[in-house]
């Protein structure tokens, strides 16, 4: 009988086209095994020109031994893949024990398609580790590893499945002619199926048993090692602690006392405010010293602040009396002299002594958390804290009666929805609705104000440091606000009673809301997605026709500021601390008192 030479087993290379180059890579450290005759790899660029395709992959898979996938979402993304590579290669696995090594070179859905991850990954590539997050070097260590995976899968086995007698190993005493005896060569495949099959299942079973192993010891040390630190810990509290003297036996002779130094003199003052305190260190233990240090420094301390105290109360006493002209009184002028504002500069009155002007809200400023995490579109991500000044913001949004004041001055356009140069009958107190992000800003220019930015508009919305997702709380409450189907329209300005905590009407639903700020994403936040292009301003609160998700305090929309349809778009105006017409009360009640002229 003639011999023949041993044959290559057949590993099949299974990628997306996408991922060429770790395949390339794979070749490389493929090679010695091929140049040795023991594998003979197979992947789609063995295919010639004009051969048929399909059949030539099933025929390579037929005799696989060894199949390795090159996983990525662009691997499981690949219809190609799909439907003409895994199915018979998880066919070959589950009835001719074929090996398959998943390596992962990608992040993707692999821990969840039940059908592949099945399949044990190399001990340095888990799902979590995949190659591309990896440095060279261990990229070139992962593949080694691959190579010697291989190796090992085709040294459990030395049936290696062809479909020709002849390559059946050269020393084989089975080997039969199939011409000759058909039925035999059947037994002996069948038996070489069942071979296989059964050192797959040993070659599983040792890993897991070899993971467990290793999850056993690593308990195990990590259990030795906890128990050492906390011996380690005791013995060192042992050593540290002092040991009691026994008691000296009453038949000694008695020992002379040894003349203490003259004691040492420490003397404590302030300089003025209370007589110096003599202590003579010597008679004393160090922690009794030290508990008299500190009594006598706390006595100081509180000596001083009621001296100061005192000071102060008489120099304000004095400032009462004086006249109301004199720029010595920081009291009265309300002037910051905290360690936080060392410039001088007069900050606004507490929020309670400020009378806003007409129709407007006094928002005292402050740090507050602006956007939301969490946000599937981007555009509200990340939260982020923002710093706000003190403002005033109208309670209302500008009603149509409102703004034809501005267009009968002829310093407003009318809007587009009127029709004319007056807004419809009846109408009066909507929202004014159909002006460009031009027009709000020439009726806020007229009116002596100008439009909120968007973390002015969110800080009064959300009621500053509460955070608040809709203007009354974090729930959705129907009743509240014009919209998630509360109405089939426009609606009078201040008909809900949801106000935020500053008292404005209709910060969500009703109409859209103009803001002074470009859209822009947020700082450290990703890239906006499908942002057109153009003058993009924000607009806040959503309309009438928003749903409870994004009729929210932190839901903003890029809207070009001109040459587009607004009939759902208004607005209301803001107005500067340092330039409006607010008054304190006390400014209020002098009013009152002037004599009328």
């Amino acid at each position: 009988m003639t011999s023949h030479p041993h044959p290559r087993a057949k590993v099949f290379i299974s990628y997306s086209h996408k991922d060429i180059r770790w395949v390339e890579r794979f070749h490389i450290h493929l090679k010695p095994l091929e140049r040795e005759g023991i594998v003979e790899r197979w992947d789609d660029t063995m295919l010639k020109p004009g051969s048929q395709w399909r059949e030539e992959i099933k025929k390579a898979i037929k005799v696989t031994k060894v199949a390795v996938l090159f996983i990525s979402a662009d691997f499981l993304a690949s219809d190609f893949i799909a439907t003409n590579e895994l199915p018979p290669l998880l066919t070959a696995a589950d009835r001719d024990g074929a090996v398959i090594i998943p390596v992962i070179i990608g992040h993707s859905r692999f821990a969840r398609t039940p059908s592949l991850s099945r399949f044990q990954t190399l001990r340095d590539n888990p799902p979590s580790k995949p190659l591309g997050s990896m440095t060279k070097a261990n990229q070139e260590k992962v593949l080694v590893r691959l190579t010697e995976a291989i190796e090992k899968a085709l040294n459990l086995n030395p049936v290696y499945l062809n479909s020709s007698v002849d390559s059946a190993p050269p020393n084989s005493k089975d080997t039969i002619n199939s011409k000759t005896n058909p039925e035999a060569e059947a037994q002996r495949l069948a038996a070489a199926k069942a071979e296989l099959r059964r050192a797959d299942e040993e070659r599983r079973r040792a890993e897991q048993e070899r993971l467990a192993r290793e999850a056993e010891e690593s308990a195990r040390q990590r259990e030795a090692e906890l128990e050492e630190d906390h011996t380690v810990e005791t013995q060192q509290a042992i050593t540290s602690t002092r040991r009691i003297p026994e008691a000296m036996p009453s038949d000694l002779p008695a020992v002379k006392p040894v003349e203490e130094p003259p004691p040492e003199i420490v003397v404590l003052t302030d300089g003025e405010s209370v007589p110096p305190i003599v202590v003579p260190i010597g008679r004393y233990k160090r922690s009794t010293l030290i508990g008299m240090i500190a009594l006598v420094i706390l006595a100081v301390v509180v000596i001083f602040t009621l001296v100061h105290y005192g000071e102060s109360n008489n120099k304000q006493s004095s400032s009462s009396t004086s006249s109301a002209g004199n720029s010595s009184s920081l009291t009265e002028q309300g002037a910051d002299t905290s360690a936080g504002n060392l410039s001088g500069a007069t900050a606004p009155p507490p929020a309670q002594s400020v009378v806003p002007p007409t129709g407007m809200a006094y928002v005292s400023g402050a740090e507050f958390t602006m956007g939301r995490d969490g946000d599937p579109t981007r555009y509200e991500s990340p939260a982020h804290k923002v710093t706000v000044n003190s403002f005033f913001i109208d309670l209302y949004e500008v009603t149509r009666e409102d703004y034809q004041k501005c267009v009968d001055e002829e310093e407003c356009q009318p809007p587009s929805v009127w029709g004319s140069n007056k807004f419809p009958g009846g109408t009066a107190k909507l929202p004014v609705t159909g002006v460009t992000w031009d027009d709000a800003n020439a009726y806020a220019s007229w009116a002596g104000k100008r439009l909120p930015t968007e973390e002015e508009w969110e800080f009064a919305a959300r009621g500053g440091k509460k955070g608040f997702r809709y203007p009354w709380g974090n729930e959705w409450k129907d009743g509240l606000a014009n919209a998630n189907s509360a109405s089939k329209g426009l609606m009078e300005v201040g008909s809900y009673k949801g106000t935020s905590p500053f008292s404005m009407s209709d910060m969500v639903g009703n109409a859209w809301e103009w803001t002074a700020s470009k859209l822009t994403a947020y700082k450290k936040g990703q890239p906006l997605p499908n942002k057109p292009p153009g003058d993009l301003r924000v607009i806040r609160g959503g309309s009438y026709i928003e749903d409870k998700n994004e009729a929210t305090t932190t839901y903003r929309r890029g809207y070009p500021a001109r040459g587009v349809s607004y009939d759902k778009t208004g607005f209301r105006c803001a107005k500067d601390m340092n330039n409006s017409s607010g008054r304190t009360e006390n400014e209020v009640k002098d009013e009152k008192t002037q004599p009328q002229m």
